[in-house]
């Protein structure tokens, strides 16, 4: 699965490389610098978009009441 995410100013490519995170794959193909892109990597950010965080699987609180 190709994912391409638009995370260069947050994100550099090698911190990026082997992380485990989440992405949302049921999306319609996206071209984004002309590469095919099949899904999203789920992030947060602040009010001011200055700051983004990804999401993984260890930061989910998936407890159920």
């Amino acid at each position: 699965l190709q994912v391409i995410s638009g995370l260069k100013k947050f994100v550099s490519e090698q911190e990026m490389q082997g992380r485990i995170v989440i992405v949302c794959c049921n999306l319609k193909p996206a071209n984004m610098r002309g590469v095919q892109s099949y899904g999203m990597v789920m992030c947060a950010s602040d009010a001011e978009h200055t700051r983004c965080d990804r999401l993984s699987q260890l930061e989910l609180d998936l407890t159920s009441d």
